[in-house]
């Protein structure tokens, strides 16, 4: 749904403000740790645990960081592998 039309000025400056945010973010790749990703979807199978999930997982476990999400299912499932945190925690 369309609510008002944006001028020139205003897209450049979302663009931007995209690129921008994009050029903060780090790109991860579960490359190497795929054996560990669909051993975490198996083993929460029960838990309908997606395998794009499971990586999220895995990569913290390989990060050995916290996991942030907002998905309460994801939190509590993954609360058994690594520290998680809802955006609200922060």
């Amino acid at each position: 749904m369309l609510f008002k039309a944006i001028n020139r000025k205003e897209a450049l400056d979302y663009m931007k403000l995209v690129k921008d945010v994009l050029d903060i973010l780090s790109i991860e790749s579960i490359k190497g740790i795929e054996e560990q990703v669909y051993e975490i979807a198996e083993r929460e199978q029960a838990e309908k645990l997606t395998v794009y999930d499971a990586s999220y997982v895995a990569k913290a476990l390989q990060l050995k960081c916290t996991l942030v999400t907002d998905d309460k299912k994801l939190h509590r499932i993954a609360n058994k592998y690594v520290k998680t945190i809802t955006s609200r925690e922060i």
